[in-house]
This record gives C-alpha cells, structure tokens and sequence, in this order.
C-alpha cells in the first residue's frame, strides 16, 4: 500500500465535502503511474482489546444513488447567489456542472428544507450541522463534481460563486438511501392521501440510509430504535426490508448492554452512556427507555410476521431472552 494527498480536502455527512480540483492526481489508476512520491502508510498491529468483533459481509443492501431529480426553478438573490427549488425535500447532494471559470475559484453548494421570510435559506433546525459542499476549479474545459462521502436533507440550494448565469441544467439532485426494492404502492381516489402517501414514501428512503435514522439534515442522524420500531410494520408496505431489519437487529444486539437492555440508539454511538443527570449527588446514566429498548424484540418479530422467515428469531433469540430477564 501506498499513500497520497488526492482532491478530497474532507467529506463527511456533518459538515459537507472540500474537493479542490486542482489536486487530482492524473492515470493514478492507469498502469504505469509514477507513484514513487508517494509514502507507505502507517501498519498497525492488530489487537483484540482494541479492534473486537469480526469482520462480516455486508447483510443489507449498498446505498446508492438511486434517482435523479432536476430543480423546477431558479432565482438569483440580491446577493448575486442563485437558489434552486428542488421541488420535493430528498436526501442525497447534487451533481455540478461548471463551464469556464479560473483555476481556483471556490464554488459553493449549500443547502437547506425550507426558505425563510426574507427568501434566505432556513438552517436553524440544522442546529451544528453545515450542509456546505465546495468544489475548486481546475479551469480547463466542462467540470463535473459529484460529492462522494456526504449527503444532506434539502429542497433548496444555494449556488454561490459561479462562474456565469447558471441554469437549470447546472445542477442535478441525487437521490440516496438503501437500495431496498419497493415491494407495495398505494393510490387513491383522495389527493390529500396520495400526498401523505408519497410524503411516508419519502421520509423512508430519506431516513433508511444503512441504518434507520431519526432525521437526515440536523447533527444527529441517530439509529434511534424507538423510531424504527414504530415505522418497521409500514415500512415493509413500501419496500422489501427484510435483509435491511435484519442489518439493523445485528447492530441491536451488539449495542444490548450487561444489564440485558436495548440502547436507545442503534449502532452504538455511545449514546446510552450519556450522564443525563443527578439522584443523591450520584451521576447516573439512562439504563432503559420503554418503547426504544422494545425494538430489539418488536422488530424481529415483524420481520417474522411480515417475511416468515424464523432464522431472524433464531439469531436473536438469547438476546431478548436476555431482554425478557431484565424486564422481570
């Protein structure tokens, strides 16, 4: 193995992605490269106190970009920015298309669920989290920028720093989450429920992103297990989950604590373990959440009920045996 500096400044799905054009390093993928500038990386040893558990394949299915959606407008603000309406809240990013421009200008996407009074975007709700994806020319010919590690919940964009007057060709929602098949559709004669319909439709493929998640914009994006148990019976309706649940009830019973109980949050993140206050002057921890720790036996049975499958009780079964005794 061999290291190099590349394009990609940071990405990660709090804060945005930086990705500096000018760094690419040109055929590093083609026989014959010269990589001789390039550095060994550091080698660890491997050590079970420190790396445990086992490595598996993957049980659910990849995320992928899974639809592409073009923006219905877009409006140049008093700022000289540009805002893109989406026409419909996605998670995902956008794809960038940028024509001319000099070597080095910093092109900006950011991005955000609603507008506010005065037409800006509306972060607040996103508390810390900064939906901000920055792309640095090259300045040669036509340039495509497709953010890679990050994702963010939005309807609106706003451009800043392009090169021109963009158009509603310059950029292209991206549509992620679990690639799980849609298995049941439901139309009406009632326009109102058809709405509500797609909205439910939506905020699954937003939330089911390799775990399901409580929300896809703010600074959280948590496997809450409450969340999940209460919406696993209809999410079966829309899509095949079987292998997804199945994904999600392994990182339920890795997450279970000694005492017995689910966490109220799956993978876990640490969450469970948060001092959430004081009784006798004694910092105390959270040990159980009614409804949230019931996922790790409302869910696999489910996944019984919907699918038949039983292995997924049999995988489980200690674990909420386990459950059932602290209940007790």
């Amino acid at each position: 193995w061999k290291t190099s500096q590349g394009p990609l400044e940071y990405s990660e799905i709090f804060r945005g992605e930086v990705y500096d054009a000018r760094k690419e390093l040109e055929g590093w993928l083609e026989p014959g490269y010269d990589d001789s500038s390039w550095t060994r990386p550091m080698e660890l040893p491997y050590r079970a106190d420190q790396y445990g558990g086992k490595l598996v394949a993957q049980v659910d299915p990849p995320v992928r970009v899974v639809e592409e959606i073009k923006p219905v407008s877009v409006t140049k603000t008093d700022r000289g920015t540009y805002i893109y309406d989406m026409g419909q809240n996605m998670v995902g990013n956008v794809r960038l298309k940028v024509q001319g421009g000099e070597r080095g200008r910093e092109v900006v996407l950011d991005h955000a669920e609603m507008l506010d009074e005065d037409g800006s975007l509306y972060k607040k709700n996103l508390r810390t989290a900064v939906p901000v994806d920055t792309y640095i020319l090259k300045g040669s010919g036509t340039e495509i920028y497709e953010p890679t590690y990050t994702f963010h919940g939005f309807r609106f964009v706003e451009l800043k720093g392009y090169p021109g007057e963009p158009d509603l060709d310059t950029i292209t929602g991206r549509v992620i989450h679990t690639d799980a098949p849609v298995s049941g559709k439901l139309t009406t004669s009632d326009a109102r429920l058809n709405k509500l319909i797609s909205n439910i439709y939506w905020g699954q493929r937003g939330n089911f992103i390799s775990v399901p998640t409580d929300c896809p914009q703010r600074d959280e994006r948590l496997g809450w297990t409450g969340d999940a148990m209460v919406f696993s019976r209809t999410a079966c309706f829309n899509m095949d989950v079987a292998t997804f649940f199945k994904k999600y009830t392994i990182d339920m019973i890795d997450a279970q604590l000694d005492t017995g109980s689910f966490p109220d949050v799956a993978p876990n993140c640490g969450y469970h373990a948060r001092k959430v206050g004081k009784r006798k002057g004694t910092e105390w921890i959270r040990p159980y959440t009614a409804g949230w720790a019931d996922a790790g036996v409302i869910i696999p049975w489910t996944l019984y009920e919907v699918y038949g499958d039983k292995e997924i009780l049999e995988q489980s079964y200690d674990a909420l045996v386990s459950y059932m005794g602290f209940l007790i």
